[in-house]
């Protein structure tokens, strides 16, 4: 065997000894509370922070998304010279091209 068990004896405590403990132990709980709160606050705002920053993360991608398609659309519109030279001109030049 590892550990050789003795026999415990307690021994009765009087009212004030009872108190006593009572008292710290009372205080070590009211320890363990505050513990608990400020632990409970700690991890709700860093999850608030979480969420702040997914949705800033999700909006700015949306954000890029849509700047991407209207460059897009934008560069397809001002790259195509056909149309644009083709459009109401009456030039020998650019009746040629456009036919």
């Amino acid at each position: 065997m590892y550990f050789q068990a003795e026999p415990e004896t307690i021994e009765p405590m009087d009212e004030k000894q009872l108190e006593k403990t009572l008292r710290k132990v009372n205080r070590q709980l009211r320890a363990i509370k505050v513990m608990m709160s400020f632990y409970t606050l700690l991890i709700v705002g860093m999850f608030l922070l979480l969420g702040f920053i997914a949705f800033k993360v999700v909006s700015f991608t949306r954000d890029a998304e849509t700047k991407i398609t209207n460059l897009q659309t934008k560069a397809e519109q001002s790259l195509d010279f056909k149309s644009q030279l083709c459009s109401g001109s009456t030039n020998i030049v650019t009746k040629e091209v456009c036919n």
